[in-house]
């Protein structure tokens, strides 16, 4: 820990890192940029089912998407998790938003419980190429998707004067670890706060963290950015209170 206190890697794709490291300035910590996905948009062609629902689990989902090609589709309800998702979708017009909290599983949850998750709904789902939840395999036939966005892995590795890493997904876990498992070494996590959003990204950061020393791993009670704030503010030393 440094004299003003901790040193949080930030492991979020730049946009979402970027804005989260300025709340964390804000709050007295010392925010480190790493992003561990690179966001990048792709094209695509408009739902040919005509959908009466649509889903998007990610904000970068509806970010990339285009105005233009929402603006036809915002008279629809859209299904989303997490408070950023509903912030994007509300932010490009959507007004019918049923936000799931939680995660991809609690989504499926609401889906099911709606008339949109039942026999004869068409849903219309903006995702990214790397999911962790194939709504596919659920809704069937019910379901066209759309790949908005893909998140390229990072190739080199991250900044090393950090005290606490900030994981809000499995997958930039499992890009950081691989990163050190290319180079040959562990990453250098002795006495490290380990903070991960949700018990599932908990669980492959600590199995990947096994050979790393000494670690103190933190699971945020709800899995959002509030829930991840909350985890730091309760684990983390800021400069307003370092000694």
């Amino acid at each position: 820990m440094s004299a003003q206190g901790d040193v949080i890697l930030i492991t979020r794709p730049l946009a979402q890192g970027k804005d989260f490291a300025r709340e964390l300035n804000a709050l007295g910590y010392e925010a480190v940029l790493a992003p561990m996905l690179e966001i990048t948009p792709q094209k695509w062609t408009p739902f040919q089912n005509n959908p009466t629902a649509l889903i998007a689990t990610s904000a970068n989902a509806i970010n990339c998407a285009g105005a233009q090609e929402l603006a036809a589709l915002c008279a629809l309800p859209i299904y989303v998790v997490g408070k950023q998702t509903e912030q994007a979708a509300r932010n490009a017009g959507f007004k019918t938003i049923h936000n799931a909290g939680g995660d991809g599983a609690d989504l499926i949850a609401r889906l099911r419980q709606d008339a949109q998750g039942r026999q004869g709904a068409r849903l219309g789902y903006l995702r990214g190429a790397d999911i962790t939840h194939d709504l596919a395999d659920i809704f069937g036939e019910n379901l066209e998707e759309r790949i908005i966005y893909t998140a390229l892995p990072a190739t080199a590795l991250p900044p090393e004067n950090y005290t606490a890493v900030a994981f809000f997904s499995k997958r930039t876990a499992e890009v950081f670890f691989g990163l050190y498992a290319r180079a040959g070494r562990p990453p250098p996590l002795s006495s490290t706060k380990l903070l991960c959003i949700s018990h599932s990204v908990l669980e492959c950061v600590r199995i990947r963290a096994e050979d790393s020393g000494e670690r103190q791993f933190f699971t945020a009670k709800t899995p959002d950015r509030d829930g991840m704030t909350a985890l730091i503010k309760a684990h983390c030393t800021s400069s307003n209170n370092a000694p």
